[in-house]
């Protein structure tokens, strides 16, 4: 087979219209006749060519009629359905050219003579346009870049992006990055065999050809066409090369199509994502090494306040910050008539001839939340899940819950288990971490009993049910496990055997409209999450609506539930602790004998934002502080002129007031720096408000006026 562009120049002595690849390849320079006013030249890529050649197949016809040159008709035609821009320009001004420079690529494809070739002729088979579609598809990934730059998206998150309008062409860049740091995947992933590890993906085998010598077009040809069936450009791995397929298809036919491709990834890349849209796959890297220091103090939010203020989106922005937004993110919308949990977490069904558990998306979330920590199930000696060891903390993703509009049903009912179990979440204590020998360890009681899985599996009468597939069978698929691969299997039989607890990576934030129609929340509540009123801590300023200059700092899960003394060592601002319990002590004082005393809980969640947050400077302390009072102080203080009354008969809001302005005087009547948020595309990043709890107080005694105050609006 000729050199296309040998092929392009020798076509000069039996055409009108010169053509030519240029000169850093990539592209083809064409010419018109020069018969309507002088000789013009145009310039075209390979990959425009290639999507025309793609939109004439798939359009065959309405253009099977047009394989004699007729400038109406391929003008209209072009112009209709060449979804290519530039092609789709150029085919209306210049369309004998465009025809001419399309015809010659297909005879070059099929080994047409170029004494045969003719101005007017084009084969339009649909064979002749896949022969064209394969070869130019290899010459393109010639002058393609062997693998797309890493492209800095913030200093959180590195995505690494490919497009393409081809299905052939993006798959051959998917594994060119996906296997270009360590090829040997290929065949480690070739070789899986076995019940134990079987490989679930049929068309495997036919996906490369793993050789150790360089292999020749056609050998990589088949057919009497000789029709190109891998890329003639391989992958190599020192002394082995790697060849890929070229017959993919965007549609949904079984073997090498985009859902194959997607589904190949999710089993051995699950931190890639391929999405296709508006004819173009794109790929993203969702790197797990994406190291975020701003970790909350505890992995439940509420988010309160007035509606459309962007609730919502904050959490979704979050999450697609630190991963793959169809893995790290779910939406849940609370119901009105939620009453229990297991409107939450699912619930067992003895509806039919047997039991079975109805799974939710929370529960769903919450296991692939788990599945993300766990790479190693310890057995006994029996072989019984014993317990699980974790990836390392940096290769943890957050996996964020939104629960919205939370406040429609009563939190304290559907909510009720998990706000009990969240108390009893344990990091690191010392005697289990130096018996372990890990780098952590995470503790938590059950939200669902392993025994209320494995009870499905025993009929009315008590025995056994020893059918292959069994309702707890049945749970595990729908929960997204596949049993025939060992971890898998491994971490289900540890949930039956210890149950499913709240995982540490798993961050809930409800996002809360309080108004006529919502519920109010108990102390209960508000002591076990941080309430934050979204319009103080996230303004919404209309005048950077369009050019927001400001943006929320990306967080992730605590690793700490129960402070320690030694963790205010490395405190620059607190090293002993005595500043933060000073200040606790300070407003615990005024609060003292009324509904609003703080306990145990409330100081060690103050202790955990303080080393959350590691403040260097006492403003910054300060700062902690005043966070602390607006999530977790002010929002459990409502009531009349009786009822915010202290011990000693003086106004609560008032003597608070007076003992703030002492706790907090580097901050009270000045500014303070905002933890949460940062300045967008500026070299100064820290932003400065003003002290939060006081406006909210003054806000609160002006209510007051009324008869009755309370921190919401």
């Amino acid at each position: 087979m000729k050199d296309f562009n040998t092929y392009l120049k020798s076509t000069e002595l039996s055409s009108k219209f010169a053509c030519e690849l240029g000169l850093k390849g990539g592209f083809v320079n064409f010419r018109n006749s020069g018969a309507r006013g002088g000789i013009k030249e145009f310039t075209v890529s390979l990959s425009s060519l290639l999507q025309g050649l793609y939109d004439i197949k798939s359009n065959i016809a309405h253009f099977s009629g047009l394989t004699s040159y007729v400038e109406k008709g391929w003008r209209d035609a072009g112009s209709h359905y060449f979804q290519d821009l530039v092609l789709n320009s150029m085919i209306t001004v210049q369309t004998k050219p465009c025809f001419t420079t399309l015809s010659k690529v297909i005879s070059w494809a099929n080994n047409e003579r170029e004494v045969d070739y003719n101005d007017n002729e084009i084969d339009l088979s649909v064979s002749s346009l896949e022969q064209a579609i394969t070869h130019l598809e290899a010459l393109i990934v010639k002058y393609s870049p062997y693998s797309n730059p890493t492209v800095e998206v913030s200093n959180i998150r590195k995505v690494e992006e490919i497009k393409s309008t081809q299905i052939r062409d993006f798959a051959y860049q998917v594994f060119s990055i996906l296997f270009r740091d360590n090829l040997s995947s290929i065949e480690l992933i070739m070789s899986e065999k076995g019940e134990d590890n079987k490989v679930d993906l049929p068309f495997l085998p036919k996906v490369f050809i793993l050789t150790d010598t360089e292999l020749q077009e056609d050998t990589l040809s088949t057919g009497q066409a000789n029709t190109l069936r891998f890329f003639t450009r391989p992958l190599i791995l020192e002394t082995s090369y790697a060849y890929i397929s070229t017959q993919w298809y965007g549609d949904e036919r079984v073997g090498l199509s985009f859902q194959s491709l997607k589904q190949f990834l999710h089993k051995h890349f699950p931190h890639y994502e391929i999405s296709k849209k508006d004819g173009e796959y794109t790929l993203i890297s969702c790197s797990k090494n994406q190291v975020i220091t701003n970790k909350l103090p505890k992995p439940f939010l509420l988010l309160a306040g007035i509606s459309g203020t962007g609730k919502t989106r904050f959490v979704r922005e979050q999450a697609k910050a630190t991963g793959c937004l169809s893995e790290t993110y779910c939406l849940t919308s609370v119901r009105p008539d939620w009453h229990e949990p297991s409107d939450l977490l699912g619930y067992v069904s003895r509806l039919g001839n047997r039991p079975q558990y109805v799974a939710t998306d929370v529960l769903r979330f919450i296991v692939k939340a788990w599945r993300e920590i766990i790479k190693k199930i310890e057995k006994d000696d029996n072989g019984h899940a014993l317990d699980w060891r974790g990836r390392e903390l940096d290769d943890i993703r957050p996996f964020w819950l939104c629960l919205d509009e939370m406040n429609l049903a009563p939190v304290e009912q559907y909510f009720a288990d998990y706000l009990s179990v969240l108390e009893t979440r344990c990091w690191n204590e010392p005697d289990k971490l130096q018996e372990s020998g890990l780098s952590y360890v995470y503790e938590c009681e059950p939200l669902i009993k392993g025994e209320v899985f494995t009870s499905l599996d025993v009929d009315i009468s008590g025995e056994a049910n020893n059918d292959s597939d069994k309702p707890s069978t049945q749970l595990a698929k729908d929960l997204g496990f596949d049993l025939t691969k060992p971890l898998d299997k491994d971490i289900w039989d540890y949930f039956l055997m210890h149950g499913i607890s709240i995982p540490f990576n798993l961050i809930v934030a409800g996002t809360v409209n309080m108004d006529e129609t919502t519920h109010g929340f108990s102390r209960k509540v508000i002591d076990r999450a941080l309430s934050v009123d979204f319009g103080e801590f996230f303004p919404n300023n209309i005048d950077e609506f369009f050019e927001p200059k400001t943006e929320p700092k990306k967080l992730s899960f605590p690793l700490n539930s129960h402070a320690k003394h030694e963790q205010f060592h490395s405190i620059a601002a607190d090293p002993d602790a005595a500043k933060t319990k000073a200040f606790f002590k300070a407003i615990n004082e005024v609060l003292l004998g009324t509904p609003f005393e703080l306990a145990f809980r409330a100081f060690n969640e103050l202790c955990l934002s303080v080393i959350s947050f590691t403040p260097e400077t006492g403003e910054e302390l300060d700062a902690v502080f005043d966070d602390f009072l607006m999530c977790k102080v002010l929002p459990r203080i409502e009531g009349d002129e009786d009822k915010l009354t202290t011990r000693k008969g003086e106004a609560l809001l008032q003597q608070l007031t007076e003992t703030l302005s002492e706790a907090l005087k580097t901050i009270w009547d000045s500014e303070r720096v905002d933890l949460l948020r940062e300045n967008k595309g500026s070299v100064e990043k820290v932003i400065k408000v003003r002290c939060r709890s006081k406006l909210k107080l003054e806000y609160m005694l002006s209510k007051l006026d009324s008869g009755f105050t309370s921190f919401w609006p």
